[in-house]
This record gives structure tokens, C-alpha cells and sequence, in this order.
């Protein structure tokens, strides 16, 4: 049985009080996109310095299709069912690149985590379909989350090799799946992935610098190699989460505080005399 913790006004002012007071213990979640407010606003810890912009000609990008069936999640499309065209659609963050006159090394450190849930709307995939990245493959530089044809997610860095999630459920099946992926470069195991909260896979390759690529989701830089998917709720995290941590981002797929250390945190503070199981839904 899962818990899941929902929008409620009740609980939602407790979380927010709480949150004030364990804010400082954990602060890693810089950058949040959930689309709710139907815009690309950065509600991490970062803050509006890193907003998306998001580069289209779909006019109805938003979709009522999310993982909790409230809210709203990001509709992704194509230009082409190719490896190469470029010009689909991408959503770019700003103020990620090095050339940016913004520009912040928020998501150049040597741990991280990016974690999204996707829904595929197109059973049609190539070859390194991508899903989020920052880096370039002729660059020979930074990294990417991206399919391998229809039932394989890779995360890889753009010098040689990365970690393959294969022979777990299919990702591609038309619901939505939880992908996430850890970088640490000070642990022999630097890279992870995982589908749906569970470790496919590690291996020990280095991601380089990637500070002059933009952070994008739903395709390269430019709009190449995308697909039709819908995203929904994306997490960039400044550290390399645990295996529990992520196993938690499955069960809270409402982000209402930073990260799962804090929520345990703000449960263990708020007590009996605060706490109602009439704020949870239970699946």
C-alpha cells in the first residue's frame, strides 16, 4: 500500500509553518518545474533566477494528464520522427549557460539529481530520444537522460559509455513512470540510474564540464531528438539522493516540501496533536 500525500489547504499551512523551521537542515532542491500554475516558473530553492523558457509552437501545451490527476503537466511534440531535425519543442532553463548574462553554476556542481516523470504519447522512438540533459555529444561534453529505442532509458555521459536501465517494466507502455538519475563524483559508483524508485544500474564513468550547455528537458538544446511525452513534476537536486530517497520520490509525487529527509522531519515535529490522516490518500 502506498501513501501519497495530497494537496489539502489543512495540511498544506502545517507543511508550510514546519518548513521554516527545518528549511536550513536540508536546502537541496534548487530547482522545481511542476506546471501547476500552468507556467515555468522555478519553485526550488534557486528561485526565479531559473525559470524555463520554453521553446515551442504549441499553443496548448499544458495538459490535465498528470501522475496525481490534479494540476497540470508539460506536453512535449516533436518536429519529426527522426534522430537529427531539430526546432521541436524544448524546455530550456534559464540561466544555466555559461554565456547566459544570468548565468549561475547552479547545475554545474559534481553531485546531483534530476529526477521527472514522464508518459509517452508516441510509440514511435529512436535511437537517443532525450528526455534532459546538459551537454553535447560532439562537444564530448556533459550528460544526458535519454531512451534507446522503445523500452531502454539511459543515463550517459557524452565522453564514453553510461549506465543502461534495461530488463525492468516498460517505461514506454503509456503511463507514467518516475526516472531519475544521480551523479556523485567523490563516490566509485558516480553514476545511477533508476525507473520508478528502483536502482537499475551504476557505473563509475565522470561527467565533464557541461557549463556551456543550457539545462533542457524534452529534448536537446535545440530541439532535436525529442519525442511525444508528457512531464510532469521535475526535481533538480544539488546533491546525489540515497536509494530511500529516491524510493520516496515514487510514494510523494507531490512535491510539498524539499526533499524526502525534510518531510520525516516536519512528520516527526508536527506530532499527534497536529498530524491527521484525514490529509492522506491511500492507494
Amino acid at each position: 500500500m502506498k501513501i501519497r500525500i495530497i494537496k489539502t489547504a489543512r495540511l498544506l499551512v502545517i507543511l508550510v509553518s514546519s518548513f521554516v523551521i527545518v528549511a536550513s537542515a536540508q536546502a537541496a532542491l534548487v530547482g522545481e518545474w511542476a506546471f501547476d500554475s500552468r507556467t515555468f516558473e522555478n519553485s526550488g530553492t534557486a528561485g526565479p533566477v531559473h525559470d524555463g523558457t520554453f521553446v515551442t509552437d504549441n499553443t496548448d501545451c499544458f495538459s490535465t494528464d498528470t501522475v496525481t490527476g490534479i494540476g497540470y503537466s508539460l506536453r512535449i511534440k516533436s518536429i519529426a520522427d527522426d534522430d537529427f531535425t531539430g526546432g521541436g519543442d524544448v524546455l530550456l532553463i534559464n540561466n544555466s549557460k555559461s554565456t547566459d548574462g544570468g548565468y549561475i553554476p547552479t547545475f554545474d556542481g559534481s553531485a546531483f539529481t534530476v529526477s521527472m516523470w514522464i508518459k509517452v504519447e508516441d510509440a514511435s522512438w529512436f535511437a537517443w530520444d532525450e528526455f534532459a540533459g546538459k551537454g553535447n555529444e560532439s562537444a564530448g561534453a556533459g550528460w544526458s537522460l535519454r531512451s534507446q529505442k522503445e523500452n531502454r532509458i539511459w543515463f550517459t555521459e557524452y565522453a564514453a559509455g553510461g549506465a543502461l536501465a534495461g530488463g525492468l517494466p516498460n517505461a514506454f507502455d503509456g503511463s507514467w513512470h518516475l526516472i531519475t538519475a544521480t551523479y556523485d563524483a567523490s563516490d566509485s559508483t558516480k553514476m545511477k540510474i533508476y525507473l520508478d524508485g528502483v536502482l537499475s544500474k551504476q557505473v563509475g564513468n565522470s561527467i565533464s564540464d557541461a557549463s556551456f550547455f543550457s539545462l533542457a528537458f524534452g529534448a536537446r538544446e535545440n530541439g532535436s531528438r525529442g519525442e511525444n511525452i508528457l512531464i510532469d513534476s521535475i526535481q533538480y537536486y544539488d546533491t546525489a539522493l540515497s536509494a530511500s530517497e529516491v524510493a520516496a520520490l515514487v510514494q510523494e509525487p507531490v512535491a510539498l516540501v524539499p526533499e524526502p529527509k525534510t518531510l520525516g522531519l516536519i512528520l516527526s515535529f508536527l506530532g499527534e496533536n497536529y498530524f491527521s490522516f484525514d490529509a492522506l490518500y491511500k492507494s
